[in-house]
Order: C-alpha cells, then sequence, then structure tokens
C-alpha cells in the first residue's frame, strides 16, 4: 500500500470484501480460520489486486458446540477466544481489525506490551479519534463498529456484513472515490516492523 503510492477507500472496500468473501466461504463449511491477520493475506502476484487468504495451520471445523483452544495474534484476537469459547464469531472480528488497520494505518486495540493489548482488547476500548479518521466515511466506521461488537451473537457474520452499505458506495464505480492520506497510512510500516520483529522475538 506504501510503495502504491496511493490509497483510496474504494480500494479498500474491494480487499475488505475479498477477504470477507473468502472467510464467508470458510464459515459456510464450518471452518473458522482462527488466526486472521495481514500476514495471512497476499496477493495473487505482484501487481495484482486479487487477495488469498493463506496459512489454516490453526484453522479448524465447528461441529459440535464452541472451541475452546486459544489461538491467535494478540491484536487480532476476539475476546470470546481470550475466554475459551468461540465458533465463526472470531474470524470477523480479525477482519474488523484489519480494516481498522487498513484505514488508519494503526491498530484499534494498542498497549506497551501484550498484557495492555489484550485487556484494551477485553475493555472494547478503541476510537475513531485522531486526524487520520477524519477522511473516512461514517459507513466503513459503522461497519467496523458492527464487526468489534464484543458480543458475537449479534456480531455481524461475514455474510451478511458483505451486504453492508459500505461496499454497495465505494464498489460502485460511479460512486465516491475518498483518497486516504499516505500520511496517515505511515505507521503501517513501522507497524509491520514491529510485527516481525515481535515474530523473531518469538521464535
Amino acid at each position: 500500500i506504501i510503495g502504491a503510492g496511493k490509497f483510496s477507500e474504494d480500494t479498500a472496500a474491494d480487499y475488505i470484501s475479498q477477504i470477507l468473501s473468502a472467510i464467508s466461504h470458510c464459515h459456510e463449511r464450518r471452518l473458522v480460520h482462527c488466526d486472521l491477520k495481514p500476514e495471512n493475506i497476499v496477493f495473487q502476484s505482484p501487481g495484482s489486486d486479487v487477495l488469498k487468504v493463506i496459512d489454516f495451520g490453526n484453522a479448524a471445523f465447528v461441529t459440535d458446540g464452541k472451541l475452546t483452544n486459544r489461538f491467535g495474534t494478540v491484536y487480532y484476537i476476539a475476546p470470546e477466544v481470550l475466554a475459551g469459547s468461540y465458533d465463526t464469531q472470531c474470524d470477523v472480528w480479525s477482519i474488523g481489525v484489519i480494516m481498522f488497520i487498513l484505514l488508519s494505518g494503526k491498530p484499534p486495540f494498542n498497549g506497551r506490551n501484550d498484557h495492555e493489548i489484550l485487556m484494551r482488547v477485553k475493555a472494547h476500548r478503541y476510537s475513531f479519534e485522531g486526524k487520520e479518521w477524519g477522511m473516512v466515511s461514517k459507513e466503513a466506521k459503522e461497519l467496523i463498529a458492527k464487526m468489534l461488537n464484543p458480543d458475537p451473537g449479534a456480531r455481524l457474520s461475514a455474510k451478511d456484513a458483505l451486504s453492508h452499505a459500505w461496499f454497495a458506495k465505494f464498489k460502485d464505480p460511479d460512486g465516491p472515490n475518498l483518497r486516504i492520506s499516505l500520511q496517515s497510512l505511515k505507521p503501517l510500516r513501522y507497524f509491520r516492523a514491529e510485527s516481525k520483529f515481535q515474530q523473531a522475538v518469538l521464535y
């Protein structure tokens, strides 16, 4: 995104709809990815706009009841996963976090360490304040809020999220094309570096 030199909300809508479509396909088969994050979403090839969801190493089928194993990456993990009782809706939460980062360059739940981040996830503490959100549509913020609903039963499903007004508005060729400031997205570069450093430490 940084390398492209430009980014707009209609591009974000295209990317998020592709991710939701792939995950909706999985959920129809009761398959939960369990570890959705930007590192597990790749372009089909250099210069392509076609996205692929990868790394199903932690994925599981929901058959009877709920999943209980605590998998996930701290920034993207849903509160019900921390509680040890979850289903397909945990993936929708992760996509909401990815969308938040894609539009602002920052994670909704941040902190000085993993403990602080997880406390904010549990407390559902995030906001749309800051200049980076001044250029983002109210429809986008509304969709994020519905995907980051702490109650998985009230959270939008991946299939229902695809019908949200944000996609109708921004995937329309004649619709608005709100340019997102690359200055706002500069933190993406540092956020990615931080994520790689965390992975190296864990390894």
